[in-house]
């Protein structure tokens, strides 16, 4: 399959390079990258195959939704290693978490940890105090050990 030599190849380029959290917004106004939206749109379709992924694109390109990303980046290549997908509702304190994932080869690694603690950072920034999400049961444990 070409599209997982091109994962594979992309892997191997950004091992080892710098991590770093952007929020990406598909509004017009922000920080618009679509090639980051689109790899994060295929982190989502291989972790959470029977959302179906037009249903995810539904929600990762919505103005009114941001995706917040946690790429590892080399001067070769940048690559997604997992994000949440979310809908600020700052008027009435709260942001709901639609999507939180992490590439299965980077799994048990921290990355979670990781994209939930910039969350809560970025939650702040715009005033928001609560964090509601929807979780199905394999992954409940996971959001009550972080709170």
């Amino acid at each position: 399959d070409p599209q997982v030599i091109e994962d594979a190849r992309r892997a191997e380029e950004a091992k080892g390079g710098d991590e770093s959290t952007v929020v990406v917004v598909n509004d017009g106004t922000g920080t618009q990258d679509i090639e980051l939206l689109m790899e994060m749109l295929e982190v989502i379709d291989s972790s959470l195959p029977l959302i179906g992924r037009a249903n995810a694109a539904k929600l990762v390109f919505a103005p009114d939704h941001q995706s917040l990303v946690l790429i590892r980046s080399t001067a070769q290549a940048r690559r997604v290693l997992g994000g949440i997908v979310l809908k600020p509702h700052a008027s009435r304190g709260f942001m709901e978490i639609a999507f939180c994932v992490v590439r299965k080869e980077e799994q048990r690694g921290g990355i979670g940890t990781r994209l939930i603690g910039r969350l809560k950072e970025h939650a702040l920034k715009l005033g928001v105090l609560h964090l509601l999400t929807y979780a199905d049961d394999s992954a409940t444990g996971f959001f009550e050990r972080l709170g």
